[in-house]
C-alpha cells in the first residue's frame, strides 16, 4: 500500500494522467520508427519535390478559350404533313459529348494538321462537357489565338456534321419509302392476280351467292331429316293396340282438345297407319264386343254360364275377340312396313345432310379465301397509299433547321490556366512524403527486430527476466554501476535481473551462470559486469570470467590490463589463481582473457576448463561468464554442459529475432539449461521504460533526497538486541503491551511476515536512520568484520 493521498509531502500523479501518456508512447514509438530510416524519408520527399520543381517550371504557361453551344427548343405542331427530324432523348448529351470528342474533333484536327501541320504548332489540350442544356467546348494552349480559333472551326464543324447527319438521315428514309412503295406496289399486283385466278379456278361469279344457296340446301335437308327422325321414332314407341284405339277413340268419341290436335297431326303428318286403323272393321268389332259383354253381364245375374243363350253370347264374344286379334295383326303388319320405310328415309336422308355439308363447307372455304385475298388486297392498297404521301412528306427545305446554335464563341481568360506551379511542389511534396513513408513502414515490416517484451517472449519461447535501459556511454569509459547513481533505472533493472535469477522458481544450483547473446553488440558485457556487481553487492563472493577469447573487454570496466588470464590458464601456463584479479567491487574478483589466442574454441574445449570450474566452484559463491556471441562462433557451446544456466541478452529493436531463434535453438540443442532473456537498450518510447522511470522518479522524490546515503554491506547474523521489548505479532498483542499487562517473551510467536520486518530493519535501516552502502575502497574482509561505516 503507498502513503496517503493528502500527505504534503508526496507529490500527486493523478491515474488518469498515465492513462493519457499512452498515446504519447505509441507517438513516439511510430517517431522513432521514422528517425530510425529518415533519410529514406528525406530522400523520397526531395526527389519527389524535384520532379514536381522540374515539372512546374519547365511546363509552358497555358491559356483557356471557351465556346458554349446551345440547345434550342423545338415546336411541332399537329397539321403539319411533314417529316420531322426529332434525337432520341435517352442519352441525348452524353452520345452528343462523345460525337464532339470523338469523330468531330478528329475531322477538325485532320483539316488542321492538313493546313497548318498541328502536331508542329503550339501544345493544345481539349475538353467537352454539357452543363444544363448547353455543351462547352474548352481548348487550352500556350497560344490564346490558336485556341480560339480551334474553337471556332470545332463548333461550327459540329452544326455542320450534325446538319449532315440530318440531311443522310432524311435522304436514307426517303430512300428507303421508295423502296417500300415499289415492293408494296408489285404486292398489290400479285393480289390482285391471285384473286382473279381463284375466280376462275373455282368457277363462279359470286362466292358469297353459291355459298347462301349451299347453306339453304342443307338446312332443308336438316329438316327433313329430322321430320323423318321424329315420325320414326313415334312409330317404334307406338303398339298396334295403341294405333287401333287411337283411331277408335278418334272416331267411336267426341273429340277433346288433345285428340283433336293428335289427329289434326296425323292427317298433317299423313300418318297411314292412324288411316288404315281408322278405316279397319277393329272399331266396329270392337263396339260389338263391349254390346255383347254387356249382355252377358246383364243375364249374368238372371242365367247360367252353361245357358243356351249364355253359351250363345259367349261364343259370340270369342269370335269377336279373334276378329280384333286379327285386326291387330294386320296394324302391326302395317307399322313394320311404316318403320321399314321411315328407316329408308332417315338413311337417304342423312347421307344427303353429309353430302350437302361438305358441300356447304368447300363453299365457305371458297368463300373465306375469296374474303381474306379481298382484305389483303384492301390491306395493302392502304399501306400503299399511306407510303406515297409520306414520300412527298420528305421535302428538305420543309424540315427544321438544326437545333443547336453556337452562344458564346472563343471566349479567353486571359490569366494563364496551367500549370499551377504552388499546387504541383505541394502535390511533388506530398507523394514523396507518402512514398517514403510507405517505404519505412514495409522496411519496418519486414524487419524482424522487434522492442517489446512480450513480443519478445512469443517469438523466442522464453521468459523476459529483466529490461535493461539504454544508458549512452563513450568508448573509453565503460559503464559501471558502482559509479552511477544507485537509484538510477539502470542500476534497478539489474538488481531486478538479479533477483529474477536468485528467487526465480525451480530448485536447481544456478552456481556457474553463462551469459551471451546472437550477435555483437547486443550490450552483453555491459550487462554481464554490471549483473556480477550486484551479486557482490549483495554479499555475495562473486568470480567474473572474460571467456570472449577474440575481443573480450571486461577488463576495461575496472581499468585493467588483458594479460595474465584464461587463456593462460587454458594453455597450461598458469594457475587459475595466478590470474585471478581484485576489482573496485568488495566480493567481486575477475579472470581476464589473457591474450588472445588463434585457437579459443580447442582451448575451451580441453579438460583444464572443467577443473577450473570444479575448484572454483567451492571458492565462489556465483562464477558468471562472459561468454562470446553464438551466431557464426562455437566458443560458447564448449561451456554450456559445465554451466548452471545460461542467460541470453537481447538488444530491443536492433538484434534480428531469426538470429536469436537459431541461436537459443542450437544451445538447446546441447542440452543447455536457458534461464531466460535479458532485454537490453529499451528506449524511452518503450512502455516498460515509460512505466518504471515514471514510477522510479516518484519514489526517488523524497525527504531524504537532500540526505547524505553511504553504502552498507549485508549483514551476516542478527546484531544483538539493546533494549527488552515484546514484539506483538497482533493488535491485541500491542494493547497488551501498553497497558502493561504482557505475556512473557517466550510465549510470544512472532509471524514470518513480522521476523522478516524485523530482520530487514537490523540489516538495512541501523538506528542512525540512513541506508549504508559499502565503499568502493572497502573490501570484503572489512565489512565481514563490520567496519563498513
Amino acid at each position: 500500500m503507498g502513503e496517503p493521498a493528502n500527505n504534503p509531502s508526496l507529490p500527486l500523479r493523478a491515474t488518469s494522467l498515465v492513462d493519457r501518456m499512452n498515446i504519447g508512447i505509441h507517438t513516439r514509438r511510430y517517431f522513432k520508427l521514422i528517425s530510425r530510416r529518415w533519410w529514406i524519408l528525406l530522400l523520397f520527399t526531395l526527389i519527389g519535390t524535384g520532379i514536381a520543381a522540374y515539372k512546374a517550371f519547365t511546363l509552358p504557361d497555358m491559356y483557356r478559350a471557351v465556346t458554349k453551344i446551345g440547345v434550342a427548343p423545338r415546336l411541332r405542331t399537329v397539321y403539319e404533313n411533314r417529316v420531322q427530324y426529332e434525337e432520341a432523348l435517352d442519352n441525348f448529351y452524353t452520345e452528343n459529348i462523345n460525337l464532339i470528342k470523338g469523330v468531330v474533333e478528329a475531322r477538325v484536327r485532320n483539316r488542321a494538321s492538313q493546313a497548318s501541320s498541328l502536331d508542329k504548332g503550339p501544345l493544345l489540350v481539349t475538353d467537352a462537357q454539357h452543363v444544363a442544356s448547353s455543351f462547352y467546348l474548352f481548348a487550352d494552349s500556350t497560344e490564346l489565338s490558336f485556341a480560339r480559333n480551334y474553337l471556332t472551326n470545332w463548333a461550327r464543324e459540329f452544326i455542320a456534321y450534325k446538319n449532315e447527319m440530318k440531311d443522310n438521315t432524311v435522304a436514307r428514309e426517303a430512300a428507303r419509302t421508295a423502296d417500300e412503295i415499289a415492293r408494296f406496289s408489285k404486292r398489290l399486283e400479285e393480289a390482285r392476280s391471285a384473286k382473279d385466278a381463284f375466280l376462275r379456278t373455282n368457277k363462279i361469279g359470286s362466292p358469297q351467292e353459291t355459298g347462301r344457296a349451299a347453306q339453304k340446301r342443307y338446312e332443308e335437308a336438316i329438316d327433313q331429316l329430322r321430320r323423318v327422325q321424329t315420325a320414326l321414332a313415334l312409330e317404334k314407341q307406338r303398339s298396334p293396340q295403341d294405333i287401333a284405339e287411337g283411331a277408335t277413340g278418334s272416331a267411336g268419341r267426341p273429340s277433346s282438345d288433345g285428340d283433336r290436335t293428335s289427329q289434326l297431326a296425323n292427317e298433317e303428318n299423313g300418318d297411314p297407319l292412324a288411316r288404315f286403323a281408322a278405316e279397319s272393321k277393329y272399331s266396329e268389332l270392337k263396339l260389338r264386343l263391349r254390346a255383347e259383354q254387356a249382355e252377358i253381364d246383364r243375364l249374368s245375374g238372371s242365367l247360367r254360364t252353361n245357358h243356351p243363350y249364355m253359351r250363345q253370347l259367349l261364343g259370340k264374344i270369342d269370335l269377336l275377340k279373334e276378329g280384333l286379334a286379327h285386326q291387330l295383326d294386320l296394324i302391326q303388319e302395317k307399322r313394320d312396313a311404316r318403320i321399314k320405310f321411315l328407316d329408308q328415309q332417315e338413311a337417304s336422308f342423312s347421307r344427303l345432310v353429309a353430302e350437302l355439308l361438305k358441300d356447304v363447307q368447300a363453299k365457305s372455304s371458297i368463300q373465306y379465301e375469296h374474303e381474306r385475298l379481298l382484305k389483303e388486297e384492301a390491306t395493302i392498297e392502304k399501306h400503299l397509299e399511306d407510303l406515297r404521301k409520306q414520300l412527298l412528306s420528305f421535302d428538305p427545305s420543309a424540315i427544321d433547321e438544326s437545333q443547336f446554335n453556337i452562344i458564346e464563341e472563343g471566349v479567353q481568360q486571359r490569366s494563364p490556366l496551367d500549370p499551377n506551379r504552388r499546387k504541383l511542389l505541394l502535390q511533388g511534396l506530398f507523394f514523396g512524403l507518402i512514398s517514403g513513408l510507405g517505404l519505412v513502414y514495409l522496411l519496418h515490416r519486414l524487419d524482424d527486430r522487434l522492442e517489446l517484451a512480450q513480443d519478445i517472449e512469443k517469438a523466442l519461447q522464453e521468459p523476459v527476466l529483466g529490461q535493461i535501459p539504454e544508458i549512452a556511454d563513450s568508448p573509453g569509459h565503460p559503464l559501471l554501476l558502482t559509479e552511477m547513481d544507485q537509484y538510477s533505472l539502470f542500476a534497478e533493472s539489474i538488481r531486478g535481473v538479479r533477483s529474477a535469477i536468485l528467487l526465480g522458481s525451480g530448485g536447481a544450483k544456478k552456481q556457474v551462470l553463462l551469459v551471451t547473446s546472437a550477435v555483437p553488440g547486443d550490450g552483453k558485457t555491459t550487462f554481464t559486469v554490471n549483473f556480477a556487481v550486484t551479486l557482490a553487492l549483495a554479499g555475495n563472493k562473486v568470480l567474473l570470467v572474460d571467456s570472449d577469447l577474440r575481443r573480450g573487454t571486461a577488463h576495461q570496466f575496472f581499468k585493467q590490463e588483458r594479460q595474465n588470464g584464461l587463456s593462460d590458464v587454458l594453455a597450461g601456463e598458469l594457475h587459475w589463481h595466478d590470474v585471478v584479479a581484485e576489482t573496485s567491487v568488495a566480493g567481486l574478483s575477475i579472470i581476464r582473457t589473457g591474450r588472445l589466442p588463434a585457437n579459443p574454441g580447442e582451448l575451451l574445449i580441453s579438460p583444464i576448463t572443467r577443473e577450473f570450474i570444479e575448484q572454483s566452484r567451492a571458492e565462489y559463491d556465483y562464477i558468471i561468464f562472459d561468454c562470446p556471441p553464438l551466431t557464426a562462433i562455437d566458443d560458447t557451446f564448449s561451456l554450456v554442459s559445465l554451466a548452471d544456466g545460461l542467460l541470453f541478452v537481447v538488444r530491443a529493436g536492433q538484434t534480428s529475432i531469426r538470429f536469436a531463434r537459431n541461436a537459443l535453438a542450437a544451445v538447446r540443442h546441447r542440452g543447455a539449461k536457458v534461464l531466460g532473456i535479458v532485454l537490453n537498450g529499451i528506449t524511452a518510447d518503450n512502455p516498460y521504460y515509460y512505466y518504471n522511470s515514471y514510477y522510479h522518479s516518484y519514489y526517488k522524490r523524497t525527504d531524504q533526497q537532500s540526505a547524505t546515503l553511504t553504502a552498507a554491506a549485508p549483514g551476516t547474523k542478527m546484531a544483538e538486541a539493546r533494549k527488552s521489548r515484546l514484539h506483538p505479532h497482533s493488535i491485541a498483542a500491542e494493547a497488551q503491551v501498553l497497558s502493561g499487562n504482557s505475556t512473557p517473551a517466550a510465549e510470544v510467536e512472532l509471524s514470518k511476515t513480522e521476523q522478516y520486518r524485523a530482520l530487514r530493519a537490523q540489516r538495512l535501516i541501523p538506528p542512525g536512520g540512513h541506508v549504508v552502502r559499502p565503499s568502493v575502497s572497502e573490501t570484503s574482509e572489512d565489512i565481514e568484520a563490520g567496519n563498513g561505516s
